[in-house]
């Protein structure tokens, strides 16, 4: 079923005996822990039966295909939604990669919860009394949060996720970019008023730390048209970033690629959490709301046949094309190697540096890259497309080692030459004896 025309490579694991076995030793082993995470176990790990992968070549281009084979009736936590492609008109013309999926975490949120109320009630030999009471002894706060006043809104916050999610990425300059991340919110002021009691106390024991890791908090303004026609400014949602104290050469080398490492989240005022490496990115969304853009990836012809052509229900889709970055990083190489030539001097293996080809030499046979899952007969399937897969690495790798002695045949004896060359004496006209 997974394997394909065109496959090199193939791969099959049956998966529940194993489990079972390793649960059954666990269990004979710490009975008492096993009882405490076989819920979780039976909901969320239990269902896999096996898990298979093929790969290899066809017309599309070099393909992994994957299989997640599960019982009959896996339960809640295994049910699929259809990932939204409506929210692809969120996506900006330019982005050189996207995605899209659908999920329902509130089963397995529930599951995880349950077990952490099992933990707390669970009394281990030779303690006084169950790790619930001595969390609220030892860390009142947290107890607090997990188990004890504020629990309901902890609990409402982790169940308020929604279903659907997108993200994108952006160049921008030669090297950087930008990516954001959406995900649907069912209740978004759980989440904000959760986000808002904790974060600030976390900001402040990292902050009062020596940890190089700082969190810091701002709220976006957002420019509020009156019923006179003013505009004012007004405070809006806030945003949290991390930010870390690099080493002055790494801050210098990101700068100089323009790559930002300052990951950031908020809530956007369409109720989605909004996730990106930049604390720009985010405030911004932040500030002027979730706008379709005047031209939507829709517009990019390869990304529209992609979408076009995904099965009914397809639960994620992913879809990149490196050809813009590659090119981007090729010609600074190429730009560079003349100047690393001049400066090397004459190299021990005959290479002219200054001959390096075009961008467009290395681009010009690159592809999309293409990824989708959905559910085939109660599997999970999934299918990546691309210029390079599975097949692809195991075929670098055997030549990697069929040419290595060939190779080391070659430059050793050049090596060795040199060195020869070197520790000879010179006549007395001061030529180098042969």
């Amino acid at each position: 079923r997974n394997y394909t025309n065109g496959a090199a490579v193939f791969g099959f694991l049956r998966i529940d005996g194993i489990l079972r076995t390793i649960l059954m030793g666990a269990e004979s082993e710490q009975p008492d822990i096993v009882a405490l995470v076989k819920p979780f176990f039976d909901q969320l790990i239990a269902p896999i039966q096996s898990v298979s992968f093929a790969s290899g070549w066809s017309k599309e281009g070099s393909f992994l295909n994957g299989m997640l084979d599960l019982s009959e009736n896996p339960g809640p936590a295994w049910q699929t939604v259809a990932a939204d492609k409506q929210l692809a008109e969120y996506i900006p013309e330019g982005a050189t990669a996207f995605s899209l999926a659908g999920a329902n975490l509130d089963p397995g949120i529930q599951a995880l919860l349950d077990m952490v109320d099992r933990v707390a009630a669970f009394q281990p030999e030779g303690l006084p009394m169950p790790l619930g009471q001595m969390m609220q002894m030892e860390a009142p706060e947290l107890h607090a949060w997990i188990l004890g006043a504020h629990r309901a809104e902890m609990q409402s916050a982790l169940l308020g996720l929604g279903q659907r999610s997108f993200s994108y990425s952006v160049p921008t300059g030669s090297m950087g970019s930008e990516s954001l991340s959406f995900f649907e919110l069912d209740d978004a002021a759980a989440l904000s008023s959760l986000m808002e009691q904790l974060l600030p106390r976390l900001r402040v024991a990292l902050n009062d730390s020596e940890s190089p890791v700082k969190l810091e908090m701002r709220r976006a303004k957002r420019k509020v048209t009156q019923a006179d026609g003013s505009v004012t400014e007004v405070a809006g949602p806030a945003y949290y970033w991390m930010d870390f104290e690099l080493p002055p050469q790494a801050a210098q080398i990101m700068g100089m690629l323009n790559v930002k490492f300052e990951p950031a989240m908020g809530i956007a005022p369409e109720g989605w959490l909004v996730m990106s490496l930049s604390r720009e990115s985010v405030a911004n969304v932040l500030r002027e709301g979730m706008r379709k853009p005047d031209a939507s990836i829709l517009e990019n012809k390869d990304a529209a046949s992609f979408l076009a052509k995904l099965p009914k229900g397809a639960s994620s889709a992913a879809w990149s094309d490196p050809r813009p970055a590659a090119a981007a990083a090729l010609g600074m190489i190429g730009g560079m190697l003349p100047m690393v030539a001049s400066m090397a001097g004459e190299l021990p293996i005959p290479v002219n540096l200054n001959a390096f080809p075009a961008p467009d030499v290395f681009i010009r046979n690159m592809r999309t890259s293409e990824s989708w899952s959905w559910v085939q007969h109660g599997e999970r399937m999934s299918r990546s497309v691309g210029s390079m897969n599975l097949a692809d690495l195991f075929t670098v790798v055997a030549a990697a080692v069929a040419i290595t002695p060939p190779m080391i045949g070659i430059v050793m004896p050049m090596l060795q030459g040199m060195d020869d060359s070197a520790s000879e004496p010179e006549d007395s006209e001061g030529g180098v004896e042969f």
